[in-house]
């Protein structure tokens, strides 16, 4: 426990801004996961410079959502017609963040100086397993 203590991360407070555009990409969770199960490779994505978005689903399919509740352990996972129907709810709620988050001025709503950045109108869709085909069928 005394190393997490002494342990340094490798950033510059108030740096300048190397990028000018960032390229948004939004993550969409796997079968029993979250937003949160993905962090380490949201945040290399991150430090490559790119704008990272995840959520986590509401149809059921996440560990935990707070209106959904806990993944039910007797779901049947290989129902066509109730997975059919989740990836769908899936694709609507990913599209309404990426229309979200690129039709207004998105980053100033954190309250940071963001003059000198912009989003790159290009956004990059991607997931793991059941996350990656709501990624393909929302493209």
């Amino acid at each position: 426990m005394r190393e997490l203590l002494s342990a340094r991360v490798p950033v510059y407070e108030n740096a300048s801004v190397g990028l000018k555009k960032l390229q948004p990409i939004f993550f969409s969770h796997g079968m029993t996961c979250h937003r949160l199960s993905y962090t380490g490779l949201c945040m290399e994505l991150a430090s490559c410079g790119y704008c990272v978005v995840t959520l986590t689903h509401g149809d059921g399919s996440a560990d935990y959502h707070p209106q959904a509740g806990f993944f039910e352990e007797g779901m049947n996972i290989n129902d066509y017609r109730a997975r059919n129907t989740a990836v769908k709810l899936r694709e609507k709620e990913i599209l309404s963040l990426v229309k979200e988050f690129t039709s207004h001025n998105f980053l100033q709503n954190f309250g940071l100086d963001w003059k000198f950045v912009e989003l790159s109108k290009n956004v990059v869709l991607m997931g793991h397993s059941y996350g990656g085909i709501t990624a393909l069928g929302a493209a």
